[in-house]
C-alpha cells in the first residue's frame, strides 16, 4: 500500500474517491485531499479498500466501466452500502480533455474520475441497480 494513505483520520469527510480499475490493480484517489492508494485487485486488496472507505464519510466512489474488471469492486461496495457510480470511459475521457489533461495513466485516471465525480455529480447506484447490472451481463453473454 501507499504509504500516502498513512490513516484514515487524514481523509476529510464527505471524500469523493476516484477507482480506476485494471486486471490487477486498483489506482483509488481521496478527492479534496489528494490522497493516493495503490491495491491489489483481488479479494484481500478490495477488503482493504473497503475498510478504509466505511471508516470515513464517503460522498460517492466513482468507478469506470472497464470491461467487466470492476464487476466485482461495484459488486462489494454496494453490499456495503457505500455510494458507488459506475461511469461511461468516454465520457470521463472528454471531460479530461476540456481540462487539457492528454496524459492517460491509472494514477491520473483516478484523479480525473475524483474530479469528474465532484464536478458532475454522477448518480450512484443503489440495490436494484445490482440486479440490473448482473442481467446486462447475462444478456451481453448471451449475444
Amino acid at each position: 500500500m501507499n504509504p500516502t494513505v498513512a490513516s484514515s483520520s487524514s481523509i476529510p469527510s464527505a471524500a469523493i474517491v476516484g477507482v480506476d480499475v485494471a486486471k490487477a490493480m486498483l489506482d483509488v484517489f481521496w478527492h479534496p485531499a489528494a490522497l493516493r492508494l495503490r491495491v491489489a485487485n483481488s479479494p484481500a486488496g478490495r477488503a482493504g479498500l473497503l475498510r478504509r472507505l466505511k471508516a470515513v464519510d464517503i460522498e460517492r466512489v466513482v468507478v469506470e466501466s472497464t470491461g467487466g474488471y470492476e464487476r466485482d469492486l461495484l459488486n462489494e461496495l454496494l453490499d456495503a452500502a457505500v455510494p458507488v457510480a459506475q461511469v461511461n470511459p468516454r465520457i470521463v475521457r472528454d471531460f479530461a480533455r476540456s481540462y487539457n489533461l492528454l496524459a492517460k495513466t491509472d494514477r491520473l485516471d483516478a484523479a480525473v474520475l475524483a474530479r469528474f465525480g465532484e464536478e458532475r455529480k454522477p448518480r450512484t447506484l443503489g440495490p436494484a441497480d445490482k440486479i440490473r447490472l448482473m442481467l446486462q451481463e447475462l444478456i451481453t453473454a448471451r449475444r
